[in-house]
């Protein structure tokens, strides 16, 4: 029976305990340590979908949390892995319940087994079955998906007290320095040490991105592996069965990523693609469930006027911009740079607990501020910049008179330079917003004691 072969190959740990769950890499992302703990914990009633761009490490992840299970000694036959996207299913679209309750399982029966499932996407009605499952067993379920579309969607019917949902994007800079040096040992508060041992790795992640395969390889292969390994797979392979033109899509996110942090103009996109309204923002909508784009929206308290706003657009990662520049040398060009340190700024700001991140732009569109950060430490405004100059005096008054319109406590230059205050502004070097985003909460000293 296919299913036996399957499982037998994709858990080695059954034949033998010692053996490792593939190719593993020794270091943890942060994330892997929350999962694991959810997992093991009172939260592991639920069960937890993580879900992100295709090459991000979602794999990965569930055989590191696989290779945890059995350090901590549990009983090899309780793990069972199993992806649901594997070339050998062919056209066969299993059930949740065809692996869960398929009575070839090794190991004790009536023991809670630890099911690590890849890819739940291409399981038929997935959602009803991981439903049925958690509210029937007392088993433990850890599922990726590649699409947060089909996962919103199924979450509505079926997500609610069943799972937690949990993002996993490109590598941040935390856990890029931990696996190009190498250290597994060293927590989130301890990162900036090893940027001081490894300063030419930010350098290298602002240029590459944080996609984990490409980490310390060579910047134009790399390039040209995320075109064809990730963005190309991503949108010919995922939205083909969606019945979009997906030459069409491609233009679009092709667009998208080349222009990185804009406000996208829609009649012109239109006309560029030959298509029309609706059908250009369903393609946009089938673009943000790869988790390859983000929107931005902007900063307004009236409902109705955001309505009627225009989002900004951001690459997921500064290595997709990399990768789609035509230029030879990306990094290197000053326009192209200023995208890469936006991209990395909010890539980094979206990760704050419990905060809103925005744009804020004028009716006129003569005063504009990168980001406007909300959160339980208060409200930032946020400028960015590949710079190492201070900024022109015209922008310091309009980061002042933005942070006096949104109510904003803080005001921030994140740039290329060292760390200083200068009329109330926090000059944040871009390696400090990467490893301590909460930092652009910070206020000046003098200003607390007013």
């Amino acid at each position: 029976m296919l299913i036996v072969s399957v499982l037998d190959d994709l858990n080695p740990w059954w034949r033998n305990r010692s053996a490792a769950p593939g190719n593993v890499p020794p270091v943890r992302r942060f994330l892997e340590r929350e999962v694991l703990a959810r997992l093991l914990g009172d939260a592991g009633r639920r069960a937890t979908v993580v879900y992100g761009p295709r090459q991000v490490g979602k794999s990965v992840l569930l055989l590191q949390v696989a290779e945890d299970l059995l350090a901590q000694g549990c009983d090899a036959h309780r793990i069972v892995y199993f992806d649901f996207s594997d070339d050998r299913l062919g056209t066969k679209r299993l059930s949740l319940r065809d692996v869960a309750s398929f009575e070839g399982l090794p190991g004790p029966t009536g023991k809670t087994r630890f099911f690590l499932l890849d890819e739940v996407e291409h399981a038929s009605d997935w959602a009803g079955a991981l439903k049925h499952l958690v509210d029937g067993t007392r088993d433990r379920f850890l599922t990726t998906s590649s699409s947060s579309g089909h996962l919103r969607q199924k979450g509505r019917e079926s997500g609610p007290g069943r799972w937690d949902e949990l993002l996993i994007e490109p590598m941040s800079l935390g856990d890029y320095l931990r696996v190009y040096t190498g250290r597994n040992d060293v927590g989130s508060h301890q990162v900036m040490s090893l940027l001081l041992s490894a300063p030419e790795a930010l350098e290298r992640y602002i240029a590459g991105g944080g996609f984990p395969e490409f980490v310390g390889k060579d910047l134009p292969e790399s390039r040209r592996r995320l075109r064809d390994d990730i963005a190309e797979r991503a949108i010919l392979r995922d939205l083909l069965r969606s019945g979009a033109d997906v030459d069409r899509v491609r233009d679009l996110f092709l667009y998208a990523v080349q222009h990185s942090g804009a406000i996208q103009d829609p009649s012109r996109i239109q006309r560029d693609l030959g298509a029309d309204r609706r059908t250009v923002a369903e393609w946009k909508r089938l673009l943000f469930d790869t988790c390859l784009l983000v929107p931005l929206e902007p900063f307004t308290s009236i409902g109705r006027r955001r309505l009627r706003s225009h989002p900004k657009v951001y690459a997921a990662d500064p290595g997709l911009i990399s990768a789609f520049s035509p230029l030879p040398s990306p990094h290197r060009d000053g326009d192209v740079r200023g995208r890469l340190f936006e991209a990395a700024a909010f890539r980094h700001l979206r990760e704050l607990p419990d905060c809103t991140a925005s744009f804020y732009r004028d009716a006129r569109g003569e005063v504009e501020v990168d980001f406007v950060v909300s959160g339980p430490l208060g409200t930032a405004v946020v400028e960015v910049t590949s710079s190492a100059s201070p900024l022109q005096e015209q922008k310091t008054l309009s980061l002042d008179r933005v942070a006096g319109k949104v109510g904003a406590a803080s005001r921030c230059v994140v740039y290329g330079g060292r760390e200083e205050w200068r009329g109330g502004i926090h000059f944040l070097p871009v390696e400090k917003l990467l490893l301590e985003p909460a930092a652009v909460f910070e206020t000046h000293q003098e200003e607390r004691h007013e």
